[in-house]
């Protein structure tokens, strides 16, 4: 019996000196079961509980953010355009927001936090 495994496997079609390769890490849970946690695909995507994933990051569930105070937030320049975090905003309380590579931006109204 194993707690976990991980394969490497052949992740499409097969041609001439072409082998398209995936990973695949799978835990055991209390009951005993082994369950495929996490694919890397040949395109490069990645499953989080998804066997085919057919995005960059393919998820089954929710997602969690931790809450940053606004005092305290990274660079958005020093995270990257696209960036997303929950914001504590002093004067309007917790905000989803993203970077737009210069500024953290409200999800909601578009405005600099």
């Amino acid at each position: 019996m194993s707690s976990a495994k991980v394969r490497f496997l052949v992740d499409g079609a097969v041609s001439p000196g072409v082998v398209p390769g995936g990973v695949s890490v799978s835990l055991t849970d209390s009951g005993g079961s082994s369950n495929e946690v996490l694919r890397l695909s040949a395109s490069g995507n990645v499953g989080l509980g998804v066997g085919a994933p057919t995005v960059n990051l393919h998820l089954t569930g929710a997602i969690r953010l931790a809450v940053i105070d606004e005092a305290s937030l990274p660079s958005a320049a020093s995270t990257g355009e696209g960036a997303l975090i929950f914001a504590d905003t002093a004067s309007d309380g917790v905000r989803l927001a993203y970077s737009d590579g210069t500024d953290w931006r409200r999800v909601d109204t578009n405005l600099s936090l």
